[in-house]
């Protein structure tokens, strides 16, 4: 049925449009307004100096508390192992340096990388440690250049956005130390530097702003990998402690590209890697696995000697990059230990190399979430 009044078919046009709009908001894009909540990420530890400039004008930084803020082209600041510190060849009995760009939308370099925001370097027992605060969304640019392959479908980029902003949220809620919330490096997510991005990027976090998965009412620690090896697991698994309700899935492109891997380890290495010495006689490996087939616990077994190793600890004794994930079996022979496997990473949450090819089947990024992240509510916050 037509309508002939034009004022009832202009109010009734609102109505359906004001209806739409709130159909969008429940369905979790209601609002941005924690967007951009400063996030400080530990760039660097134990370094026993650090040089920076500005990318465009001059740098200002500020000793300990005081309130004078000095100006300089570079910064150079090293760490004195008598004590205190050396900044542009004075030296100071101080801890800690801030350091600013001094025009509006500057940025600071640091070696190869570029950073917007502050750098905060403090003195430690050991050395330097270097921590960029900088806005959350910035923050994103950075780490997804560092996490995903910039040419990769914006789709795969999205869902990666939405992933690592959900772990950041969880990061700066749950902050593991008083000075910083995240590591800038695969022990979180890896990072950047947020100055020089990649538009594709930048549009991958800019049209995901504020989106993140939702675990009840606080933001998920959402894990992500590089490549499952044909099956995700729940974290529950890797880490018994995790509150974590990420489950397990099946992912159709690491069912038909396994990532093959082969780590070949020398005896004696593999022996100092469960922390006994090497000596002569039999050697024997025994291996508890979960329901996806991964080895979660390891047993060295050696004339008499027993211990046991979760596979975290293992792969971090031997190498993450080379045990390249928990999917193996294993030869003993006299001298080598041979690891054969497949897949690359802890296999929690998000494969990367899935989520491109689900993007490149057609996926946007909310279903790319949904299959690895099942049951998890996607909403801003």
């Amino acid at each position: 049925m037509r309508i002939q009044n034009p004022s009832l078919d202009l109010c009734i046009r609102s109505v359906f449009l004001i209806f739409n709009l709130n159909a969008l908001c429940w369905a979790g894009f209601e609002g941005k307004s924690n967007a951009n909540i400063p996030i400080r990420v530990l760039l660097e530890r134990r370094v026993k100096h650090v040089d920076i400039r500005p990318t465009t004008g001059a740098v200002r930084f500020q000793i300990d508390n005081a309130e004078a803020r000095e100006l300089t082209l570079n910064l150079n600041i090293h760490w004195l192992e008598s004590g205190g510190i050396r900044v542009n060849g004075r030296r100071l009995d101080a801890s800690t340096v801030r350091v600013h760009p001094a025009i509006e939308g500057g940025h600071l370099q640091m070696a190869a990388q570029v950073h917007v925001g502050d750098l905060t370097i403090r003195r430690e027992s050991n050395g330097l440690s270097i921590v960029n605060q900088l806005p959350l969304e910035s923050y994103l640019v950075g780490t997804l250049a560092a996490e995903m392959n910039q040419f990769w479908d914006l789709e795969a980029l999205k869902a990666q956005a939405v992933a690592s902003r959900s772990f950041a949220r969880d990061a700066i809620r749950h902050a593991r130390h008083p000075d910083f919330d995240i590591e800038g490096s695969t022990n979180d997510q890896a990072f950047a530097g947020a100055g020089v991005v990649n538009e594709k990027i930048e549009r991958a976090v800019r049209e995901t702003v504020g989106v993140l998965l939702w675990e009840g009412t606080r933001p998920l620690k959402a894990f992500f990998h590089s490549r499952c090896g044909g099956t995700t697991q729940s974290a529950r698994e890797v880490w018994q402690d995790s509150s974590a309700k990420t489950q397990s899935v099946a992912c159709p492109y690491c069912r038909k590209n396994p990532a093959r891997w082969k780590m070949i380890v020398q005896r004696d290495q593999l022996i100092r890697a469960f922390g006994f010495e090497p000596a002569p006689g039999a050697l024997a490996l025994s291996a508890s696995r979960n329901p996806s087939g991964r080895v979660t616990k390891i047993m060295l077994l050696s004339e008499g000697l027993e211990r046991n190793l979760s596979i975290n600890e293992l792969r971090s004794r031997l190498g993450f990059t080379r045990l390249r994930s928990a999917i193996f079996d294993w030869q003993l022979t006299r001298d080598f230990a041979i690891f054969e496997g497949r897949g690359f990473g802890h296999g929690v949450g998000l494969c990367q190399w899935g989520a491109q090819y689900l993007a490149k089947m057609g996926k946007d990024f909310l279903g790319i979430l949904r299959h690895y992240y099942p049951g998890v509510r996607i909403a801003s916050g």
